[in-house]
C-alpha cells in the first residue's frame, strides 16, 4: 500500500520552480538549485534588501552508466522532510537522498546508497555531477584552511540594509563529493554521507560539522532527523469535513519544516 504522505514521479517537473524544498528552522534550498538561504542572511539596502544568496553544496545530481534500462522515481517523503532520488534495475537499487536535518538546524546533509541484487557480481558506480561555484553575488567570500578533510568557505554580505548597519556573516564547512562512487563486487551495500554545516560563526559552524560527523560515524545523523519529524508529527492533525479527498501532508510540511525542534508540534 502507497503511503499517503510520499508524493513520488517517475519524471521532475520541467519548471524548475516546482521541484522540491528541503528546509529546517535555519536553513533551506531547493532540489538541485544552485543556491540556499539561510535565516536571518540579508543583503542589499533598504528597498532591495533579499535573502543572500549562498553556494549550495547540495546541488548534486545522481546517475548511472546502464545498459538494462534502469527506472527512475522521484520523490518527497512529507513524513520524514527528505527528498529521494531512486534509480533501481535487476542487478542494484542505487537511492540518493538530500535533507535539512530538522533538530540539527545548522545541518544539511545528503548520501548515496547503493545495494546489489543477489544475481550481481560486478562493481557498480554511481555518478555524480556538481554545478558547485564558491561564488555569490551577495556575499565576499573567500576560502578558509580546510577543517578535519572538509572545506571550509566564509564572507560577510555586500551591503548592509541601513548605512553603517551590519554585514552578518557566513561561515561553511562541508565534505566535498567525488565524480563517482564504487560498491566493490564483495560488498553487498554502502552508503556514503556529505555533509555541510552553516553558521554565523566560525566556531559554531565547527562545532555543528563535528557533531554532524560523529552522529554520520555511529551511522544515526538520518535516523535523528527521522525520529525528530516523526516527534513533530505526533502532535499534528487535521480535519477535513465533506466529501473532499486528498491528504494534505504537503501542506504541513512547509509549515512544520520552519518550526524550532524545541517548540510543540501542536497547533
Amino acid at each position: 500500500m502507497e503511503d499517503p504522505m510520499v508524493f513520488t514521479s517517475s519524471t521532475l517537473p520541467s519548471d524548475p520552480r516546482l521541484l522540491a524544498t528541503v528546509t529546517n528552522a535555519y536553513l533551506g534550498t531547493r532540489i538541485y538549485r544552485d543556491i540556499l538561504h539561510v535565516n536571518g542572511i540579508y543583503n542589499g539596502a533598504v528597498g532591495d534588501t533579499h535573502r543572500a544568496d549562498i553556494p549550495s553544496p547540495v546541488n548534486v545530481r545522481m546517475n548511472m552508466v546502464a545498459e538494462d534500462n534502469p527506472s527512475e522515481t522521484f520523490c518527497l517523503d512529507t513524513r520524514t522532510g527528505t527528498y529521494i532520488h531512486t534509480i533501481q534495475s535487476s542487478s542494484y537499487t542505487a537511492t540518493h537522498r538530500i535533507y535539512a536535518h530538522h533538530s540539527l538546524v545548522h545541518l544539511l546533509a545528503f548520501s548515496i546508497t547503493v545495494r546489489r541484487s543477489d544475481l550481481s557480481i560486478q562493481p557498480i558506480t554511481v555518478n555524480l555531477q556538481s554545478q558547485f561555484l564558491p561564488e555569490s553575488p551577495d556575499l565576499d567570500l573567500h576560502r578558509g584552511p580546510d577543517f578535519q578533510g572538509a572545506n571550509y568557505l566564509y564572507g560577510k554580505t555586500l551591503v548592509p540594509e541601513v548605512e553603517g548597519g551590519p554585514q552578518p556573516t557566513v561561515h561553511m564547512i562541508w565534505t566535498p563529493e567525488p565524480e563517482s562512487l564504487t560498491l566493490p563486487r564483495e560488498e553487498k551495500e554502502k552508503c556514503w554521507d556529505f555533509l555541510t554545516a552553516i553558521a554565523e560563526a566560525e566556531e559554531d559552524a565547527k562545532r555543528c560539522f563535528s557533531e554532524g560527523m560523529s552522529l554520520i560515524g555511529s551511522g544515526s545523523l538520518y535516523v535523528s532527523h527521522v525520529q525528530s519529524w516523526a516527534a513533530l508529527w505526533e502532535g499534528c492533525c487535521i480535519t477535513v469535513d465533506g466529501p473532499l479527498s486528498f491528504q494534505p501532508g504537503h501542506l504541513w510540511m512547509p509549515i512544520l519544516s520552519s518550526k524550532c525542534p524545541s517548540s510543540s508540534g501542536r497547533f
